[in-house]
């Protein structure tokens, strides 16, 4: 987990230097694997262990500063008035064929969006800090909210969605193109969202419609496919 000390005291008050933020975290069971200056800021890497995935955002790590028991004090952040929620019995564009793996599936759909305005650059700066990549304002404001609050999202283009999004379980054999350019084969345990489509983001000038999603899954259900696909050892990402 990397985030820069400046975005960290968006959420926090810091009376400390740098160094001893650093101690504070580590002694307190998150631990910092370095920490570097970059222009005026500095760069804090944490190596988290699988059981702190509360502290894989900004505002959880501030969250943590502050029960340490030291000077840190969380900030007052400005009041979002809620939007409206809506629950429609006859969903026009989700449907959850597996509701067990994923209870809850929110989603917005924004208007008039331009895939040409250019990101803001307080945003690009932090993303490149962490070494997240640039792509187009929708994915970097979306990346940039998951590294702040820890709440992963995806944009689909409502124009290419052909029926509903449908979260359910693969068939034996099916294949998908992740985002890493890669191809994956399939089976029956894995949870996919469907229709899924690569390359909007390269190809679109003008996006009318986008739905955006966030929501939850079963955790331990995902890890282990995770684990399974890239080699990991899923013992160690309970």
């Amino acid at each position: 987990m990397k985030l820069t000390l400046s975005w960290l005291k968006e959420y926090i008050n810091v009376p400390y230097k740098i160094n001893v933020v650093c101690d504070h975290l580590t002694m307190g069971g998150v631990e910092v694997d370095s920490y570097e200056k970059i222009d005026n800021d500095y760069l804090i890497d944490i190596d988290l262990t699988p059981n702190r995935s509360d502290c894989l955002s900004v505002k959880g790590v501030a969250r943590e500063l502050s029960c340490l028991g030291y000077k840190y004090k969380l900030k007052n952040k400005p009041k979002i008035t809620p939007l409206k929620k809506t629950t429609l019995k006859n969903n026009p564009y989700v449907k959850i064929s597996s509701k067990k793996s994923c209870p809850k599936f929110s989603y917005i759909i924004l208007n008039n969006i331009n895939i040409n305005k250019k990101t803001p650059k307080n945003i690009l700066d932090r993303l490149d800090a962490i070494g997240i990549k640039k792509t187009n304002i929708v994915v970097d404001v979306l990346n940039y909210i998951m590294i702040e609050i820890g709440q992963p999202m995806h944009a689909y283009d409502l124009d290419k969605i052909d029926g509903k999004l449908n979260v359910r379980f693969a068939r034996s054999g099916e294949t998908i193109n992740g985002l890493d350019g890669s191809k994956y084969v399939l089976d029956k345990s894995n949870l996919v969202i469907i229709p899924y489509y690569e390359g909007w983001e390269a190809t679109l000038t003008v996006l009318q419609e986008i739905v955006a999603q966030c929501a939850d899954f079963n955790w331990p259900g995902i890890s282990e496919k995770l684990a399974k696909h890239f080699h990991w050892e899923y013992q160690d990402y309970k």
